[in-house]
């Protein structure tokens, strides 16, 4: 694990705030070249109601288009950033607003792999703890084991 993992992360919460904020207009391709590996998978949190997998370029558009649909605002402040083993475990407050004008506010984990300077796969988990056990798993572990 590199420091250079955590910046990376880093790097994409600030983009991911930017978007969510209206900052930033749409999935400009050079930023999402520079973070995102071109396989990346985001998986959402397995609790979700609509738990899915988005792959590649493609898969992360329709993932980021789905939440700027459902949300005038969609900010992440990273509490803590842990490096586990060759992932990073970031503990966050995730601020959201949506189209109705509801705010909203929760904590939750993501776990983040980077590989070669760029996220390659990303997934949340409602609990810390729960993140920081996943992490410590092999990436080829079935869930659950």
């Amino acid at each position: 694990m590199a420091a250079d993992d955590v910046d990376v992360v880093r790097r994409v919460y600030e983009f991911a705030n930017r978007l969510g904020s209206g900052r930033e207009a749409g999935t400009p391709a050079a930023r999402t070249e520079e973070l995102w590996d071109p396989e990346i998978v985001v998986e959402e949190r397995a609790d979700f109601p609509d738990k899915a997998a988005y792959r590649g370029y493609e898969g992360l558009a329709r993932w980021w288009a789905g939440i700027l649909e459902a949300y005038e605002r969609n900010e992440f402040e990273p509490v803590e950033l842990i490096p586990v083993g060759d992932r990073v475990v970031a503990w966050v407050r995730h601020l959201l607003r949506s189209k109705a004008g509801v705010d909203l506010e929760y904590y939750g984990a993501h776990v983040w792999t980077v590989r070669d300077g760029r996220v390659v796969h990303v997934t949340g988990y409602r609990e810390l703890e729960d993140a920081l056990e996943a992490a410590r798993k092999p990436a080829d572990a079935p869930p659950g084991s």
